[in-house]
C-alpha cells in the first residue's frame, strides 16, 4: 500500500541468493490517474525513464530481474491509496551473474 508520500527509489530487485528471474507487479488500483503519482518505471541505460505505467485495477506488470524501475511519490492530494500485491518469480537453480550493479 502507497499512501500520500510514498515512493520507491530506483532498484533493480537483484539480491543475493535469491536467484530471481522476473519481477512483478499486481495491481488493484481503480480509477488511478497519472498526475496523483505512484507510477512504475522504467529506467533506460542513460538513466532517464523509458517506459511508465499508471497503475489500472487487475493489471500486472512483468519484468526481467535485473531491470532498474521505480514508483513514483504518490501525490499529497491523491483521493485513495496504491493498492499493489508485488513478488518475484525465482529459480532453484543458482542464477548468474546477477550483481547489485546497476542493470538495465
Amino acid at each position: 500500500r502507497y499512501r500520500p508520500g510514498h515512493v520507491l527509489t530506483a532498484h533493480n530487485d537483484v539480491s543475493a541468493g535469491m536467484n530471481r528471474l522476473y519481477g512483478y507487479v499486481l495491481n488493484f488500483t481503480r480509477e488511478w490517474r497519472a498526475d496523483w503519482g505512484g507510477n512504475l518505471v522504467f529506467y533506460g541505460p542513460d538513466g532517464h525513464i523509458e517506459h511508465g505505467w499508471v497503475p489500472a485495477f487487475n493489471a500486472l506488470n512483468l519484468f526481467v530481474v535485473p531491470t532498474r524501475h521505480a514508483v513514483t511519490e504518490v501525490a499529497s492530494f491523491g483521493p485513495r491509496h496504491r493498492l499493489s500485491i508485488v513478488g518475484w518469480v525465482r529459480s532453484r537453480q543458482k542464477v548468474g551473474p546477477q550483481t547489485g550493479e546497476w542493470s538495465y
